[in-house]
């Protein structure tokens, strides 16, 4: 099973508590993450200059939405469960 990739706001907030001289085992208590994504981060970060391994490629197809697309969804159904496919479209 593949975990959720993590966000490149908790990336550049592993860089951040490295740089503040935190020792892994506390950033990753911090953050709630493995000590091993954090070795991993880092790691990237120090090879590449960059948060994500810009050598792997993101599999699969683009996604259609964008996030303010997808919280307005998110909203919308909350707020409605009931409603039709077709009306989200005309929202949309």
């Amino acid at each position: 099973i593949m975990t959720p990739s993590l966000s490149v706001n908790i990336k550049q907030r592993i860089v951040q508590l490295q740089q503040e001289d935190l020792a892994l085992q506390e950033i990753a208590d911090r953050l709630k993450v493995s000590v091993g994504v954090v070795h991993k981060t880092l790691s990237i970060y120090e090879q590449y200059g960059e948060y994500t391994d810009p050598s792997k490629k993101r599999m699969g197809r683009p996604p259609i939405l964008d996030d303010d697309n997808e919280c307005y969804l998110k909203s919308l159904l909350e707020s409605n469960p009931s409603i039709y496919l077709d009306e989200i479209k005309q929202k949309l």
